[in-house]
């Protein structure tokens, strides 16, 4: 467990984000009127909306989803996503709950299932009281998520964060994970200046354009989401 107990801060939901990902351009005719019965085609447009900063929409996909085939609330961590988002943080808890018992070893269920209760409650929390909640998991695949579970359950440090950020393969998924949850780590506990700092990093980094990594969206959708915040 860390040595000291940190602030959590909890913001209020944002509606929408900005366009902040313009270059992908509008949703074509064809899939944003789509009405039809097929599951999957709500999954897609979910998350080119939620890329496109439409949080509420692509909400609405998911729950279209799960209503057509019941299966899918145990997949859908990308609802999860988009919960958290929309400001519905019980509901995004309870969704990455379920995804981790399906996939235990995704630490970033776990990690995402922490921050949702961070922001759940009406005043701010004591992340080393909410890190003894964190949901375990198996070993992750991804040596640099299993040093970002380690860091926001308190059995590591932020700096071995901080260096694989700053990686000679600054163009590779480590270093843009990293900035990522740097960001969220620093963002949790009210320290939004390097909050934002790190967010922008990951944003910046090579390898989202080249990867189109879903969460190199979502950090484009939340450094919009904080910057429209400060404005």
């Amino acid at each position: 467990a860390a040595a000291g107990a940190a602030t959590v801060v909890v913001r209020p939901p944002v509606a929408a984000a900005a366009a902040a990902t313009d270059d992908l351009g509008p949703l074509p005719a064809s899939v944003q009127s789509y009405a039809g019965s097929d599951p999957r085609a709500f999954v897609q447009r979910g998350m080119e909306r939620f890329k496109r900063g439409d949080v509420a929409g692509s909400v609405a996909d998911f729950d279209r989803t799960i209503a057509l085939e019941p299966r899918y609330s145990d997949l859908l961590w990308q609802r999860g996503l988009s919960l958290y988002y929309a400001g519905d943080y019980e509901a995004a808890a309870a969704q990455f709950l379920r995804d981790t018992r399906l996939n235990p070893s995704d630490t970033e269920e776990s990690i995402w299932h922490l921050l949702s209760l961070a922001r759940r409650g009406a005043g701010p929390s004591s992340l080393a009281d909410l890190q003894a909640r964190m949901l375990r998991t198996q070993r992750d695949r991804r040596p640099w998520m299993r040093t970002a579970y380690d860091v926001f359950r308190g059995d590591a440090p932020k700096s071995a964060l901080e260096e694989l950020a700053g990686t000679a393969e600054n163009d590779g998924p480590a270093a843009f994970y990293a900035r990522l949850y740097l960001g969220l780590f620093e963002e949790a506990q009210g320290r939004d200046a390097e909050a934002l700092r790190w967010l922008k990093d990951a944003v910046a980094s090579p390898y989202g354009p080249k990867s189109r990594d879903y969460m190199w969206h979502l950090a484009r959708v939340h450094l919009d989401l904080r910057e429209a915040e400060a404005r």
